[in-house]
């Protein structure tokens, strides 16, 4: 086996988990506020949101490929695939069918699932986007999963384990870091991109396969994140500067987004390349930031961790709905953008847990809510009498309602 059985549980994963899709869920309550001119002239919250957009998907990326690690170290691979298609295509399915209205339309929808990179607009998973390329991750992958588990002293791992012993972490910093900016140099001249697509879905595979390489050799992995911790403190900084210092230093479009040809650029300029360099070496410090200091200060169990650990990805599923629904009911009472968002992010919070405590009562549709099963749940079940699981499906069935009253009200609000 690949992965050596030092590759115990971490719970500083796990809470970087956490603590990420809950940033997601105040990101996107800020993200779909109507009131958009205050949010730009709100200094501090438009360039948190500007940087926190280079870091969070990626680093959710990252935890996801070292789950997999996880996953895969003691499971057969046909096992490993039965369990994330499992796991991830119900609430795919779910959103796409029931949530974002595609039963009305089962042929057109059901096609745009099989299209390469459909666009924004036309994507029918919506925000489960990051779910959509996770399945296709764990898919093209799986080869390269199964060589690294077959045959341990691989070159790659030996490679990977010479980069991890460099003094001070800098192979772990840069040799990624250069290996995204190859990429947006290849791939993000010709067009933006779009929430996962063109050239941003091989960007978010580089992070998976950095997530799960890294746990293949979980010692030398750990040890680096503690060499390189104070490092990469002192580094990034100067680096989060230099990222909102960007605009001033050439007039060339789109660097971030990508897509300057479009607008009558060379596709590689000394501006661009630098630029893109940036980009990589910025998104790839935090990660490393975050998972540095995680590792010190949150590799500790909590039962609240147990919990929201539970929770988290069921929450991911319905608070983009749940956001709309709490924006529209909110609009009535007229407060101040400021405190609007406060509170509308407890709300919203407080609603994501609720349907989880709802959901995973219900037993024929938990699953389409990305609710695992545990044991608890299983004595649950089995202790439920009829009109208890009546009432919580019930209670779902009224929540998908309203949750669809959302997604199609807040565009006709707006």
């Amino acid at each position: 086996m690949a992965i050596p059985n030092t590759l115990s549980r971490r719970y500083d994963i796990d809470w970087l988990r956490v603590i990420l899709f809950s940033l997601l869920i105040w990101f996107h309550f800020v993200a779909f506020q109507p009131d958009q001119a205050w949010i730009k002239n709100n200094w501090l919250t438009s360039q948190v949101m500007d940087v926190m957009h280079q870091w969070r998907l990626a680093a959710l990326f990252v935890i996801s490929g070292m789950g997999t690690a996880f996953a895969f170290r003691s499971r057969s691979w046909q096992n490993y695939l039965r369990g994330r298609f499992s796991r991830l295509l119900p609430p795919l399915l779910f959103v796409a069918f029931v949530l974002q209205f595609g039963l009305f339309q089962p042929l057109e929808t059901t096609l745009k699932f099989f299209t390469i990179f459909p666009g924004i607009e036309a994507m029918p998973y919506g925000h489960l986007w990051f779910v959509y390329n996770l399945l296709i991750y764990s898919v093209v992958l799986l080869p390269l999963f199964i060589w690294l588990r077959k045959d341990p002293q691989n070159g790659l791992l030996n490679a990977t384990k010479r980069l991890l012993q460099m003094p001070f972490g800098i192979g772990l910093i840069l040799f990624p870091a250069c290996i995204l900016c190859l990429n947006g140099i290849l791939f993000k001249p010709w067009v933006a991109g779009e929430v996962g697509m063109w050239w941003e879905f091989p960007r978010y595979l580089l992070y998976f396969a950095f997530g799960y390489i890294l746990l293949c050799i979980p010692d030398d992995y750990f040890a680096a994140l503690a060499s390189l911790r104070w490092p990469i403190s002192l580094l990034l900084p100067i680096l989060v500067w230099c990222y909102s210092q960007r605009h001033s230093w050439t007039d060339m479009p789109n660097l971030i987004e990508g897509g300057w040809v479009l607008e009558g650029y060379p596709a590689v300029t000394l501006a661009s390349s630098l630029m893109t360099l940036l980009q990589a070496l910025h998104s790839w410090a935090w990660c490393l930031f975050l998972f540095a200091w995680a590792a010190v200060l949150l590799n500790q169990p909590s039962r609240w961790l147990h919990y929201l650990n539970n929770a988290i990805f069921a929450s991911y599923v319905v608070h983009q709905p749940l956001i709309y629904t709490t924006v529209v009911l909110m609009a009535a009472w007229a407060l101040p953008t400021g405190i609007n968002i406060t509170l509308g992010l407890i709300i919203t919070s407080s609603a994501c847990l609720l349907v989880y405590e709802i959901v995973r009562r219900a037993r024929f549709m938990r699953t389409s809510f990305g609710v695992q099963l545990t044991p608890p749940m299983v004595q649950t079940a089995a202790q439920q009498n009829i009109l208890s699981a009546l009432f919580f499906h019930i209670c779902t069935l009224i929540l998908i309602v309203i949750m669809m009253w959302g997604l199609g009200t807040y565009w006709e609000f707006l």
